[in-house]
């Protein structure tokens, strides 16, 4: 599915195991209980290099994995270390509250560039975060992963670096402007981009391996 536990709502469960039994054979065995969508990986703990069992599984079907995985797997000796249930109603409403946070970034951003600059700025401004956002959003799904809670954060934060680069670019045009520089305005803004660039490549590659860090 696109949406994680989060929104779909669902039992997450993350077993700890003394042999690691290959993942093909653990989603065959859990196919056989035709439950549902239910993804089981493998994942290391950051700092400790730790491998634990992740499976998500649809709403109240975590039982049977379990009973399922420690019954035909005795050897891996599976222990459930954590169990996390969201009800379908809840993931509704956390749903909504990510649209309706996403929403109001790009009406706060509508609303601030309009009252700095221009409408027109504006739209170019919103239409430009969310070509960056849907572009995101377009990647991660194709990849086949979920969206979670965490993901959301990242949509708002993917927001805010963008329109921090976009009103950079903008007060280029607008100084520009001011100063009456020669040429047509498609002329003005290729020019701010050009004056911007060096700055937007510097800031993204430090965010880059920032980024590039924690995840290694």
């Amino acid at each position: 599915g696109v949406f994680g536990v989060e929104f779909a709502g669902g039992d997450q469960q993350i077993y700890s195991f003394e042999q690691k039994i290959p993942i093909e054979d653990l989603r065959a065995s859990v196919d056989t209980l035709n439950l549902g969508s239910v993804q089981v990986a493998y994942q290391s703990e950051m700092g400790t290099g730790k491998e634990t069992l992740k499976v998500t599984a649809p709403f109240e079907k975590g039982e049977a994995v379990t009973r399922e995985l420690k019954g035909k797997f005795s050897e891996a000796q599976f222990s459930l270390e954590l169990n996390t249930a969201v009800g379908g109603s809840i993931g509704k409403e956390i749903q909504r509250s990510a649209v309706v946070s996403i929403l109001l970034a790009l009406f706060g951003i509508l609303f601030y560039v309009a009252l700095r600059y221009e409408f027109s700025f504006a739209i170019g401004a919103v239409l430009a975060v969310l070509h960056d956002v849907l572009m995101t959003l377009g990647l991660f799904f194709l990849s086949g992963r979920e969206l979670t809670a965490p993901m959301v954060a990242a949509i708002l934060t993917i927001i805010g670096f963008s329109i921090n680069d976009t009103i950079v670019i903008f007060d280029r045009i607008r100084e520009d402007l001011k100063l009456g520089a020669k040429g047509s305005f498609k002329d003005v803004m290729n020019k701010a981009i050009n004056r911007t660039l060096s700055r937007t490549i510097i800031t993204s590659g430090t965010t880059l391996l920032a980024a590039l860090s924690l995840y290694i």
